[in-house]
């Protein structure tokens, strides 16, 4: 009985550590804390613009400070909060030169869990509908005075080894900053569209004495907006997740950009942690 219930116990424990992991650098999953948990994410983004359409030669880079909160307020449904502190080095046609920082925006969101079916110990598929919401709280040049809504369908799925995401989500802008350099600050509509393929690479199989797991990401992300400006990124990363806390790393580079409104991203480095309370 005692071994029955210790395997028990280690299942349904790798059950979750297994699910909660399916969540990669930038796409959203459908897994989320349990009711009265709490997870904390903070990522550090470092970002480089240039090729600016716009014809001010503008070049940059911004520094991103990202802390990330989820509370499961039931089984099904979590309230999510993201907050970001920008840095930014930016270089303009005539030799002008500034230097900002200050924070963007607020964004929160409650994320329900609508349909799940498990397969396997440690096998699942999920779906989720998210709302969202942009708060006017950052400072210039990064805030905006617009109260921007946002509505959103995702999909993971984990089958042995691999784990599979795909998101969808439409933000509605109902604001803008004059000569934006980041995606959604042109006061169009935002499409997001996001693909994403994990593989365990270690360990083959989990076991009550194997929770440690590392994982290889490569993620699809797509941003469409209603002005005609469209961007598609692969991000190729990696992961380590043990029970309760992981370490994340990504690289983000363009695939396919048609930009009239605001400079190319040419590349996006992002690490980040994770912990489960």
């Amino acid at each position: 009985m005692r071994v029955a219930t210790i395997t028990a116990t280690a299942t349904l424990l790798l059950a979750g550590a297994v699910a909660w992991a399916q969540q990669p650098v930038h796409n959203p999953a459908a897994t989320q804390p349990g009711k009265g948990r709490l997870m904390m994410r903070e990522l550090v983004t470092f970002q480089h613009y240039d090729a600016d359409p716009k014809g001010l030669g503008r070049q940059a880079d911004d520094v991103v400070l990202t802390t990330d909160m989820a509370y499961g307020l039931t089984g099904d449904l979590v309230f999510m909060l993201r907050a970001e502190y920008l840095a930014r080095d930016q270089d303009a046609r005539g030799g002008l030169h500034s230097d900002d920082d200050g924070f963007s925006d607020l964004h929160i969101m409650f994320k329900k869990r609508v349909w799940q079916q498990d397969t396997g110990p440690t096998d699942t598929r999920r779906l989720g509908l998210a709302v969202g919401l942009d708060l006017p709280t950052g400072s210039a040049p990064f805030g905006s005075d617009s109260w921007d809504p946002m509505l959103g369908v995702i999909y993971t799925e984990v089958e042995g080894r691999w784990g599979f995401n795909a998101a969808w989500r439409w933000k509605f802008n109902t604001g803008s900053r004059p000569n934006p350099l980041r995606v959604g600050g042109a006061g169009e509509d935002l499409m997001m569209t996001d693909l994403s393929w994990l593989y365990r690479l270690s360990p083959d199989q989990f076991t009550a004495q194997k929770t440690g797991a590392w994982y290889a990401i490569l993620e699809a992300n797509g941003f469409y907006e209603t002005n005609g400006d469209m961007e598609l990124f692969l991000a190729p990363g990696i992961m380590y997740e043990v029970q309760g806390w992981a370490l994340e790393a990504s690289v983000q580079l363009p695939a396919f950009q048609d930009l009239d409104h605001r400079p190319n991203t040419e590349f996006a480095v992002t690490v980040g942690v994770r912990l489960l309370f």
